[in-house]
């Protein structure tokens, strides 16, 4: 649904044959092989984990709400592990150039002023 300039809902356009799939899936709760609609087969999935007793469907819940998790945590562990991955290699490259970098250059490089002391 979207706004008109009109200040009036318009409603997006359906085939015949789509909206005929998604009202026989609501008086029927099934969906036919040859059903093409748009999101028909998603509303599918919904409405079995709806109609799944409610032991059933808090067990498939947990699990879902399980899956969220592990994968959060491998994304978090993922990011964790790259950063710390880039520090290392940064520090490796830093330590490796000392000796053919001047203390100047690394002080410059790195935002700060520096003098050789005369001595």
């Amino acid at each position: 649904m979207h706004w008109n300039r009109g200040g009036l809902f318009t409603f997006p356009v359906f085939k015949e044959a789509e909206i005929n799939e998604w009202i026989y899936f609501l008086k029927n709760e099934e969906i036919k092989d040859e059903f093409k609609a748009k999101g028909l087969k998603q509303a599918k999935e919904q409405l079995d984990i709806m109609k799944l007793p409610e032991d059933e469907r808090k067990a498939f819940d947990r699990y879902v709400d399980d899956l969220h998790y592990q994968a959060s945590m491998v994304e978090s562990s993922y990011g964790v592990g790259r950063l710390e991955g880039i520090k290392k290699g940064v520090k490796k490259v830093a330590l490796n150039l000392l000796d053919v970098i001047d203390d100047a250059t690394i002080a410059k490089k790195q935002g700060f002023l520096w003098k050789r002391s005369k001595g």
